[in-house]
């Protein structure tokens, strides 16, 4: 794993990063501060890079690359899209990790580090909260909305008739 800090200029934002969907959302002048505090983690294929209860460092964000979730051992989702976040339970609870993270493939990350609530200005603070909490709750809840339906597949597919 290598973490480069991420080398902004000001007034000058990819496309590939304002493209990513949290981002998307953001004015560009909290975007620009939120930038400062970035950096780009680029991993090789079967790095775990987010241990099962290990310290939270970060909110990821896909750029390239196959990552397996997994719990106890046990593979529980595959992320490819770019854009994609990991680890964003611990980054929004300030908790350990409560799963592996590994890449599958190449792979590169976009990290927000943990601290930047505590060094983004007041007026880009309350607008990176609010539209990071939006967006993550819209997220989480496609997600609660994927599992029951894999859950109540599953729980269909185990009734047994004699």
């Amino acid at each position: 794993m290598q973490e480069i800090p991420y080398n902004h200029q000001r007034g000058n934002i990819p496309a590939s990063i304002s493209m990513i969907p949290l981002f998307a959302q953001l004015k560009k002048a909290t975007l620009e501060e939120l930038l400062g505090h970035a950096s780009i983690v680029q991993l090789d294929a079967g790095e775990t890079f987010l241990k099962e209860g290990g310290r939270a460092t970060g909110l990821f964000i896909i750029l390239k690359g196959k990552f397996e979730v997994s719990k106890n051992g046990r593979a529980v989702a595959t992320l490819t899209k770019a854009g994609e976040l990991l680890g964003e339970m611990s980054f929004i609870l300030n908790q350990p990790h409560q799963a592996n993270v590994t890449a599958k493939s190449q792979a590169t990350v976009f990290k927000i580090d943990s601290h930047v609530m505590d060094a983004l200005p007041n007026d880009h603070y309350d607008h990176f909260q609010g539209t990071m909490y939006r967006y993550l709750t819209k997220l989480l809840a496609e997600r609660l909305v994927k599992t029951s339906e894999q859950l109540t597949k599953s729980q269909s597919e185990d009734i047994y008739y004699l």
